[in-house]
């Protein structure tokens, strides 16, 4: 997933051969992400976290399967 705000390279989460990388992820996002079947989760959202997400799912030879975008907005906490 990648937050359009940077218009980029930052990379959320990577699921790649059956495991996370999280060596692959932005530091911003290391130990925040969790991937259950088909549900990415963002631990203790952050207002800068707010943005559009793109989620794009590649099968092994590279050609993209599936294509997903979503907003998040994060309110400040009191």
């Amino acid at each position: 997933m990648l937050p359009s705000q940077d218009r980029d390279n930052r990379k959320v989460h990577v699921y790649q051969n059956g495991s996370d990388q999280p060596e692959e992820q932005d530091r911003d996002y290391r130990g925040r992400t969790e991937m259950k079947r088909n549900l990415l989760t963002l631990k203790h959202p952050k207002e800068t976290d707010t943005g559009e997400y793109r989620c794009v799912v590649y099968n092994k030879d590279g050609d993209k399967l599936r294509e997903k975008t979503m907003e998040l907005k994060v309110k400040e906490h009191f």
